[in-house]
């Protein structure tokens, strides 16, 4: 499955801050305001790519 990065067959989310920090979102499956688990953060220094899709 496409974003499905922790291979739960449900798609995930990474997000970055503008200092360069990489946050992984895990889904929970459900919908509404728990959508996803609290962010982890998985890396650092993304900062020098202008554009991320």
């Amino acid at each position: 499955m496409p974003g499905d990065i922790d291979g739960d067959s449900k798609g995930d989310v990474l997000g970055r801050l503008p200092n360069g920090d990489l946050y992984l979102y895990t889904s929970t499956g459900n919908a509404g305001t728990a959508t996803f688990t609290a962010r982890v953060k998985v890396g650092s220094g993304w900062n020098i790519y202008k554009n991320m899709i």
